[in-house]
């Protein structure tokens, strides 16, 4: 199985370390309308934040969005991943 696969597949069973074993070690995660984390410690952190600063707090709201990743790969890793989606559409999704 290639590496996009286990990352998505760690993803929806909220499985951080095993999304993290996807990885390069110095990763550039470019968040969607946000700044670029590089390394795997950002990586967790943005991964177990409960609510950004600007936000709807986090209350374990569902909601469902299209969303698009990009990656770049090397050497077998993700050392970039980039996700677009509509913020205003998620932000109306977890006030309502």
């Amino acid at each position: 199985m290639d590496v996009v696969h286990r990352y998505f597949e760690a993803f929806n069973a909220g499985d951080i370390d095993g999304m993290l074993d996807c990885l390069t070690d110095e990763i550039a995660h470019h968040v969607n309308e946000g700044q670029v984390r590089t390394g795997k410690v950002l990586f967790r952190d943005f991964c177990n934040l409960q609510t950004d600063a600007g936000l709807p707090e986090a209350t374990g709201q569902t909601y469902q969005l299209p969303a698009g990743s990009f990656f770049d790969i090397r050497d077998g890793c993700i050392a970039r991943v980039t996700t677009y989606y509509n913020l205003a559409d998620w932000i109306r999704q977890v006030r309502a």
